[in-house]
């Protein structure tokens, strides 16, 4: 057996131990209530999101076990964001509706909306939420009782991905299998170095004591990945730290179409894998040689041997997450895929040319 047979199969089996302890050991939201109840804000930033506030409005407004107020900021919508939440404003005394300032130079959109939100907001608890995710009526509650369980003063959450099947094979083994892949997550709590440190801005839920002293949003204001960005922040505060899994309470339709998961892929893909071109360059080789590089050899023994530990791997990861495990056959297509979208999110930041939501990406965040 050849040292790079050796290499592909070790890696498999060396990832795989990994999965296995954070299938065995992740935390996940707990089927408990807090035993206290703080007043928590939902704080949704939208910009052209009606389709999806039409949806997941009516979920979050259904939470139990929390007193909670909803904080939806339209960031210069032209899609009817603005009317929708205001006519359901008008009936619900708990939903306020915010229109955002203008964006400053520097800021991503996002994170302006974000920072308003926080301002505005009077809970001692801060749950940035995104408007694609629809919420379980425990979903708030459970989110408070696992910060209460672990002593934790920032709680963030993988949801479920759904939508047409290609879709989730592609966002589940592209944002969320190298969690369980590569970052052991029942040690997220435990550790203080940043380095395991993981933040979804999907779901990200703030201790407001923690948020300020870690400067919020305004600290992270160019960073397009502001929720690892401020996840690290908090470790390097010494605040505790939690990643739960959450494919029951949470589900997320990020895209609808491949087109779309592309478009959202390039603004994040080259930060993601290092934000440098020497960084990107060798995990973009690592990522390709180990996932892809034995589908390639086959039909050798070794090349079989992981392809076969990978599959498992992969399925019983895809099963953790909220998916049916025969996706992991298409694993190597996603996979595939996600490295094309890497490699022209690089060509995109070189350019300078990523755009989101209609809106330029400042270069700092780039």
């Amino acid at each position: 057996m050849r040292v790079w047979e050796v290499g592909w199969l070790g890696a498999q089996v060396a990832v795989g131990a990994i999965a296995a302890v954070n299938l065995a050991t992740a935390p996940r939201l707990p089927r408990a209530r807090p035993r206290r109840r703080p007043r928590v804000s939902l704080l949704v930033p939208a910009r052209n999101e009606r389709a999806h506030l039409r949806r997941h409005l009516p979920t979050w407004q259904r939470q139990r076990g929390a007193a909670v107020e909803i904080l939806v900021l339209d960031d210069g919508s032209t899609d009817g964001t603005l009317a929708l939440v205001a006519h359901a404003a008008r009936r619900d005394p708990r939903l306020r509706v915010l229109t955002g300032a203008p964006l400053p130079p520097g800021w991503v959109g996002k994170n302006w909306a974000c920072a308003q939100l926080a301002r505005a907001a009077r809970g001692e608890w801060l749950v940035f939420v995104d408007a694609d995710v629809a919420a379980a009526p425990m979903a708030l509650a459970r989110t408070l009782a696992a910060a209460e369980r672990w002593g934790a003063d920032v709680v963030t959450a993988l949801p479920r991905n759904v939508g047409p099947w290609p879709v989730r094979a592609v966002t589940t083994a592209v944002a969320q299998l190298p969690l369980l892949l590569a970052l052991p997550l029942a040690l997220v709590p435990r550790r203080p170095e940043p380095s395991l440190a993981a933040g979804n801005g999907q779901w990200f839920a703030w201790r407001r004591e923690a948020y300020e002293a870690v400067g919020g949003h305004a600290a992270v204001a160019g960073e397009v990945l502001e929720d690892v960005a401020l996840a690290r922040r908090a470790k390097r505060a010494g605040r505790r730290l939690l990643v739960v899994l959450a494919p029951d309470d949470l589900r997320v339709r990020a895209y609808s179409t491949l087109r779309a998961a592309w478009q959202g892929f390039m603004k994040n893909l080259y930060p993601l894998l290092g934000g440098r071109p020497w960084a990107f360059a060798m995990l973009w080789l690592l990522v390709a040689t180990a996932e892809l590089g034995p589908w390639l050899a086959l039909p050798r023994p070794s090349a079989a041997a992981a392809v076969l530990v990978q599959l498992l791997v992969r399925g019983a990861a895809f099963v953790a997450l909220g998916q049916p495990p025969w996706l992991a056959l298409v694993y190597p297509a996603a996979v595939a895929w996600g490295l094309a979208a890497a490699a022209s999110s690089a060509a995109a930041h070189a350019r300078r040319a990523v755009r989101w939501k209609d809106r330029p990406v400042p270069a700092r965040a780039r």
